[in-house]
């Protein structure tokens, strides 16, 4: 069940006080924290208490998914959701916006919310739910004026909400009228991000894995990737050790737990979460390493959405072209790609030459997720920080590169 914890209290003992600060301090860097000593103090005295939020989590938005950057900021912390790049810039950062904050407000601690179309921010509250075993950590956002979040009903005010949404989203404020055939897509993405908070948001903590570098043929992480007319969406690429299993990153439908309205109720402030290890270790112990990389969306799609594999590759089964010696078949020899003029491929600037070659599947489904099954593909590492993978019967090819956000890394 979710707890309460009173915000910090006059009577705590000096040195647990001196100790927080010097954490918070440590953690966020002096220069994070661009105040007067005596607000500084102030801010770090009821802030600290939030420490347990500063990472990265996963966004609960079916079918769109999220990920979401809490970090520490001058006087207060935020969270930033970390959008894809615009179509198809893969190489580009990530774009952030900030969705709320912890700050301080009239000398107590306040959640704030910020909107698409509102520039000001409101009040929300925030809860923490207590790490049962076998469950990573989670916490819920629940803005106190959710109709600030809607679409206006103004139909002059409405339009150039919607203007500022797809210049933001896609980058163009016209794309409507000049690519018809994303009006579905476009307009179904509009509604549900402008209807969000009807409910409590979800956030669950996103691990990382570890693995050795000797061992593997590419490090786990996270990576951009190209998905046709749904533009660049973030995949997590793991990495299983000597069987296959199709593990998927959890990402549930949008609701909330039964008890969550009751107890945002009467919740004001969020409690004490220790912090968990959110790695995991991948032990190597002299064995062959690796027979099948998992790719699952953070980020998603009406098809395929967040938190399903998007393809599996088995590298047990390198690709071996007729005239290459099987012995060298899928070893990291740079070898020229060929790409056929049938085949789509949103973005051109990936590297002549490709280091490894391996057979696996994709999953595909209709609308809605509706009639899920596997096709063929081949994975094709570039290097350590991009691949691509050719889905054969779609003619299609999507090319990945590696985030460079230092959190993500």
């Amino acid at each position: 069940m979710p707890m309460e914890v009173p915000v910090w209290s006059e009577n705590e003992k000096e040195e647990d006080e001196l100790d927080e600060e010097v954490r918070l301090t440590q953690e966020g860097g002096e220069q994070e924290w661009a105040i007067d000593s005596k607000r500084k103090w102030q801010c770090q005295k009821l802030l600290h208490q939030y420490g347990c939020l500063l990472g990265v989590w996963k966004c609960n938005i079916n079918p769109y998914g999220g990920l979401v950057h809490i970090r520490i900021s001058p006087g207060k912390i935020e969270a930033v959701d970390c959008r894809a790049p615009f179509d198809p810039d893969i190489k580009c950062s990530l774009r952030p916006k900030v969705i709320f904050d912890v700050r301080i407000q009239g000398g107590k601690v306040a959640v704030m919310c910020y909107s698409d179309w509102d520039n000001g921010s409101h009040s929300a509250n925030l809860m923490v739910e207590e790490t049962a075993e076998g469950k990573g950590p989670q916490f819920y956002l629940k803005c106190n004026s959710c109709s600030n979040h809607e679409i206006p009903s103004d139909r002059d005010e409405g339009m150039g909400v919607l203007r500022k949404w797809l210049k933001e989203e896609y980058n163009n404020e016209n794309l409507l009228f000049f690519q018809p055939h994303m009006v579905q897509l476009v307009l179904m993405k509009y509604m549900t991000m402008h209807s969000l908070h009807k409910h409590p948001l979800t956030f669950e903590a996103l691990e990382f894995q570890k693995c050795s570098r000797d061992s593997i043929i590419l490090t786990p992480g996270v990576f951009k990737g190209t998905y046709s007319s749904h533009g660049v969406e973030l995949v997590m690429v793991t990495i299983e050790d000597q069987r296959i299993i199709a593990t998927k990153l959890t990402v549930r439908q949008q609701v909330v737990d039964s008890h969550a309205p009751e107890e945002f109720s009467k919740m004001s402030t969020v409690p004490l979460l220790a912090r968990t290890q959110r790695d995991v270790n991948v032990p190597t112990g002299g064995r062959t390493m690796v027979t099948l990389f998992l790719l699952t969306n953070p980020q998603g799609d009406p098809n395929v959405p967040a938190g399903e594999v998007t393809f599996d590759v088995d590298l047990s089964r390198p690709v071996t072209d007729d005239g290459q010696p099987p012995a060298e078949a899928g070893s990291c020899q740079a070898r020229e790609l060929h790409l056929p003029q049938a085949y789509e491929a949103r973005y051109r600037n990936y590297p002549p030459t490709y280091r490894a070659r391996y057979h696996g599947k994709g999953q595909i489904a209709s609308h809605g997720f509706v009639s899920p099954q596997w096709t063929p593909g081949h994975f094709v590492l570039f290097n350590d920080d991009m691949f691509g993978f050719l889905w054969l019967e779609l003619l299609a090819f999507s090319v990945y590169s590696r985030t460079t956000e230092p959190f993500l890394r």
